[in-house]
């Protein structure tokens, strides 16, 4: 399937009618509850409840996005709504949550510090571009961790929404972090929540230029970039370029282990010397120096086959509905940006002979059956559907993202 031209015009025709959203808030038993935050996920539109608990949003985009409620004490609420179809006014109750974080502890007689596992946290929740130090949690006090040895999992809870500044894109964020976790084993970072933005001021036309130019240089080239030229099918124009890769079982790699594997519980002994394994056979037929062992056991658990030809964006991508567009693919794409290179220190950090850097090259795969939707903005109606590697899961943290309602200056 594919995007058809007049779906692509009413796409274009839509996003600019603005919308009105309204409705109250009120607990189980019908109370008010003032100063909740009504806000649109990942975007700059969110307002805070009256006494009576009723609120307005106005000058909303047209489009799917994540209507999201919360209030300290209780549960956060969220649903997909759609702006141009959503029945009014909307009736939000929130339920009462249990204080589960009191007494949170690393492991077990141990209360844990901001200062031992903070800067963790924050490599891989802000990011570790040069520009994250500008990026800044300014109520600390308001996280909790939880260590499980056994699974080797970190998990981050809040108590509160977390307050971000970011210097450098010139935005405040009001950040309600739902869940934040961390596997060693397999160096994977999971988290949800939901951000709303606030943009800075200033009054110097020079200055806002400067930020312009900044928050241009993050999109050009990130997921909210290509997600949005998804959804218009403009993918090749705008620089991206996808392929099919098959990650397949290193064979190899098995056969070696389960060899020496095997060899160490007949009675056999192992030996590293230098950068060669000496394997000393239990049947007494002498020491085999293999050097080629040693390199096989280096090697990745999968070997990566990536084709040559170039997927057009409507082999992955179709349309939903008049506002939405859907994705689904099998094993992974291999997405490379081709009209700039890698920032310095990523192409320092990995492991490559040559370490100048080169085209921005990322790789995604689904977590689960899909599709995946898109909005026009770019917003992705389940983020966890999407596992992000390579260079976005090195760029695409905190530190660099943008809201869903961020344009392009002309």
């Amino acid at each position: 399937m594919s995007f058809s031209l007049p779906f692509c015009l009413l796409l274009c025709i839509c996003g600019f009618s603005q919308n009105v959203i309204t409705g109250k808030v009120q607990d189980e038993k019908g109370k008010p509850l003032s100063a909740a935050s009504i806000f649109l996920s990942g975007t700059s539109f969110g307002t805070i409840a009256t006494e009576d608990g009723r609120f307005t949003l106005n000058s909303i985009p047209s489009g799917t996005f994540e209507l999201v409620v919360s209030s300290v004490g209780y549960q956060t609420f969220s649903t997909q709504i759609n702006t141009r179809q959503t029945k009014q006014p909307l009736t939000i109750i929130l339920r009462e949550k249990a204080d589960e974080l009191e007494g949170v502890t690393i492991r077990p007689g141990y209360d844990v510090s901001w200062e031992e596992w903070g800067k963790f946290f924050t490599d891989n929740f802000i990011g570790t571009m040069p520009v994250a130090t500008d990026c800044i949690i300014e109520n600390p006090e308001v996280i909790k961790f939880r260590h499980y040895e056994k699974e080797q999992v970190l998990k981050v809870l809040s108590k509160k929404p977390l307050i971000i500044s970011k210097k450098y894109l010139v935005y405040n964020i009001t950040y309600q972090l739902e869940s934040f976790e961390y596997d060693f084993a397999s160096k994977v970072v999971y988290f949800l929540g939901y951000p709303l933005y606030k943009e800075m001021s200033t009054t110097r036309e020079r200055r806002r230029r400067d930020w312009e130019d900044n928050r241009a240089q993050a999109y050009f080239g990130s997921s909210l970039h290509f997600f949005r030229s998804l959804y218009r099918n403009t993918v090749q124009e705008e620089g991206f370029e996808m392929r099919r890769l098959v990650k397949r079982p290193n064979e190899e790699k098995e056969r070696v282990k389960n060899m020496v594997r095997k060899n160490f519980l007949n009675g056999g002994s192992i030996r590293f010397s230098g950068a060669a394994m000496n394997v000393s056979d239990s049947s007494g037929g002498g020491t085999d120096s293999t050097a080629y062992y040693t390199r096989v056991l280096n090697q990745p658990n999968e070997i990566d086959l990536l084709y040559n030809a170039i997927l057009p964006g409507d082999s992955v991508a179709f349309q939903v509905n008049s506002y939405i567009a859907g994705m689904e693919f099998t094993d992974y794409l291999h997405i490379t940006y081709v009209k700039d290179k890698e920032h310095p220190r990523y192409a320092s950090e990995q492991m490559r002979a040559d370490k100048k850097p080169g085209l921005q090259i990322s790789t995604i795969r689904m977590t689960g059956p899909g599709p995946l939707e898109i909005g026009s903005s770019g917003q992705l109606n389940d983020p966890l559907l999407i596992l992000f590697s390579g260079y976005w899961g090195w760029k695409d943290k905190i530190a660099m993202m943008l809201p869903y309602n961020y344009t392009i200056s002309k």
